[in-house]
């Protein structure tokens, strides 16, 4: 099978989207292969050339997303307010994965790492590392995913400017 041939592609977009589509409907142990055939509209035979089950669908859609994800923070023109502008735009597939909560997927812990690993690179190539790399990656990277997930669960429109401009007004509480 070639991956890009464009029914190929076409073909593997639609059983991702019925797989995310379907997480919003039921919780994920109760989905099954013959949901995401049904849903998103493909025989049984077609599924099987493409996916030996429901785990190499998931593992499909979620290394994909994964792979996205990192692609945005490794590119050096990319800023931080876009990948977070990239990510509420992604809202729906991304509050889709959060749902999946299991020793083998875990997308908002394997997200919130990467970005840690993201700014604590940043912090030491501009030098901005001061009494702890760690905790200061660890608390860049929490709080750009807790303004995501606020933004995905109250389904806000923010800029992650906002957000740090909110947190810094707080700053006199502590």
């Amino acid at each position: 099978m070639n991956k890009t041939d464009l029914r190929v592609i076409k073909t593997r977009e639609t059983m991702h989207r019925a797989l995310i589509d379907l997480l919003h409907e039921k919780p994920f142990d109760e989905i099954t292969a013959k949901d995401v055939i049904e849903k998103a509209r493909v025989n049984r035979t077609t599924f099987y050339r493409y996916y030996s089950g429901l785990v190499s669908l998931i593992d499909e859609v979620f290394f994909d997303f994964k792979q996205k994800f990192a692609d945005l923070l490794a590119n050096e023109h990319c800023q931080t307010e876009q990948v977070f502008q990239d990510f509420l735009n992604s809202r729906h597939t991304i509050s889709a994965l959060w749902r999946i909560q299991s020793r083998r997927y875990g997308l908002y812990d394997d997200m919130h790492k990467m970005l840690r690993v993201a700014f604590a690179d940043e912090l030491v190539k501009q030098n901005m590392v001061g009494h702890s790399l760690h905790y200061q990656s660890f608390i860049c990277a929490s709080l750009c995913m807790e303004s995501l997930r606020y933004a995905i669960l109250h389904n806000e429109t923010m800029s992650l400017k906002q957000s740090i401009d909110d947190i810094k007004s707080l700053a006199g509480l502590f």
